[in-house]
């Protein structure tokens, strides 16, 4: 397992749940839980999930922190480890749309369109369980990188949004699915409506800077980098592309583009 050995995790008896919380003060599950899931918007996802895996050594049955692990190890592109823990996640929950998702999310990146869309049909389809937006988010990245047309994407990210819109994560989401499909008009379009609902997020804002930066925009990067640095001055990512944007002037931008390279 590697760098993610620690992860690691059997059923814990009272006893050892009760050294847990003296080890960590005065700390719970919830309080880890909801600790992981801050860090995992904010895009610190190496923290979140140590926090996840701590959530769950207090109680190894919370099928959040079993989620969250999963979504943690695909943000960081470990996509054969989210595979594994998927799949141990659901032995314990078979029927988790969410966990059913992050395994489509995880086999779409490993082995390909078909086995990934077999996990999100039935994620989708889950008997007595509320299918919240995610399986839904999930569902548009697979039709998108199947080569379906957009609108069948569109569709799904419409059903996410009826479901979780007033969430700013969601919009986030569904931009960067965009994003990474070189679809930036859209992409934007979905990352403006997340930073209206929360302004302070660094990482919409740097999203926000890289859909600029592909359209040529170059002030308007600027303006978005800069605005992730007022959400978070630790942001790497908005002091690397500022730098950037100032080393490189207009014509060698224009040029970059037309060769493909920025």
């Amino acid at each position: 397992m590697g760098r993610f050995r620690w992860l690691e995790l059997d059923d814990q008896s009272g006893a050892a749940r009760g050294q847990a919380a003296e080890d960590r003060g005065d700390l719970d599950e919830s309080a880890c839980l909801a600790k992981a899931d801050a860090l995992l918007r904010q895009g610190y996802c190496e923290s979140a999930l140590q926090w996840y895996s701590r959530a769950l050594r207090y109680e190894v049955g919370l099928e959040e922190g079993w989620v969250g692990q999963v979504r943690c190890l695909l943000e960081l592109d470990e996509n054969v480890e989210a595979n594994i823990w998927a799949d141990r996640g659901l032995e314990r929950f078979p029927d988790s749309p969410d966990l059913m998702a992050a395994k489509a999310a995880a086999l779409n990146r490993t082995r390909g369109v078909t086995r990934a869309m077999e996990y999100s049909d039935a994620s989708l389809q889950v008997k007595g369980r509320q299918v919240g937006p995610y399986p839904w988010i999930v569902r548009g990245e697979i039709v998108l990188d199947g080569g379906g047309a957009r609108q069948g994407a569109d569709r799904c990210f419409g059903k996410a949004l009826e479901l979780g819109g007033g969430d700013w994560y969601t919009h986030y989401l569904i931009g960067m699915a965009w994003l990474r499909k070189g679809a930036c008009e859209e992409a934007r379009r979905r990352l403006s409506a997340a930073s209206s609902l929360e302004r302070m997020s660094a990482r919409v804002w740097c999203a926000i800077g890289e859909c600029h930066e592909r359209l040529g925009e170059a002030g308007a990067a600027t303006i978005a980098y800069h605005r992730a640095l007022e959400a978070d001055v630790r942001c790497k990512l908005a002091k690397e592309r500022l730098a950037e944007l100032n080393r490189v002037g207009p014509i060698r931008r224009a040029l970059r583009r037309l060769l493909g390279r920025g």
